[in-house]
This record gives C-alpha cells, sequence and structure tokens, in this order.
C-alpha cells in the first residue's frame, strides 16, 4: 500500500513539477512524501513539504531534511485517555462522563526530531519495552 502511495506522490508531482510545496494529511502518505523529496533531491530544488504522524521512516527522513515538519498526534494518548476515561465511568457508577479531552499536538521539525530518533519509545512505536519496568 506505501508503494502506492509514493507511486501517486511521484505521478502528481511529475505533472506538477512547478510546484513549490507539498503536503501530506496522513502518516503513510508522509512517509512515502518524504521518500519522494529524497528520491527526487526536492528540498535542495526549493520544494517544500511536510506532514502528519511520526513513523520510525518519518523520523528518520525529517532528520535527514527530506521533509521540514511533521505533526505528532500524541496517538498514544489518544488510545489510553479513552480507556481511562471509560475506566473512571464504570468505577464512578456513570457518575463520571466522557471529557472533551484536546491531547494536543507537536509540530516536530528537524531540530526537534532528535529526540524521537535517538529515543526509542513503545509511546512512539519504535520499541515493545516499558521503561518503566526496565
Amino acid at each position: 500500500m506505501w508503494k502506492k502511495r509514493q507511486s501517486a506522490i511521484e505521478a502528481w508531482f511529475q505533472s506538477h513539477s512547478s510546484a513549490k510545496g507539498m503536503y501530506a494529511v496522513d502518516g503513510g502518505s508522509t512517509e512515502s512524501l518524504a521518500k519522494v523529496m529524497q528520491k527526487f533531491g526536492l528540498t535542495s530544488k526549493g520544494v517544500h513539504a511536510g506532514g502528519f504522524d511520526l513513523s520510525e521512516q518519518t523520523q528518520k527522513l525529517l532528520h535527514e531534511g527530506n521533509i521540514e515538519f511533521t505533526i505528532d498526534q500524541q496517538p498514544w494518548l489518544q488510545g489510553f485517555l479513552p480507556v481511562l476515561q471509560l475506566f473512571l465511568y464504570k468505577v464512578s457508577g456513570s457518575l463520571t462522563g466522557p471529557a472533551d479531552t484536546d491531547t494536543g499536538l507537536k509540530f516536530i521539525d528537524k531540530e526537534t526530531v532528535k529526540p524521537y530518533v535517538e529515543t526509542k519509545s513503545r509511546f512512539e512505536g519504535t520499541s515493545t519495552t516499558a521503561k518503566a519496568f526496565s
């Protein structure tokens, strides 16, 4: 599936070679976009690019400067907090309700991606080890 995304991005750019920027809106497309930027050396040609999510490959490609930014949507919190809220709802006898929770987002660029690249974390999908218990 990722190869199809990359092929689609390549085809689009080749037919729109005067484009000054590209932006991806999901993790797979962001990684594929960064690979296209790398393959054609588009950063050095003044093309700007960015996207969403932090796959391990996206982190590496961002660190190398193939895209300018990505957005860390805090996916671990997006999964954990609803479970915690459901637990509290049950143990309170339904006296608590689901909270409107903004997990936030973090803009990650070439300078701020370094800790992501250097740290293997279960929360970012680059490790299966629980650091609190290791």
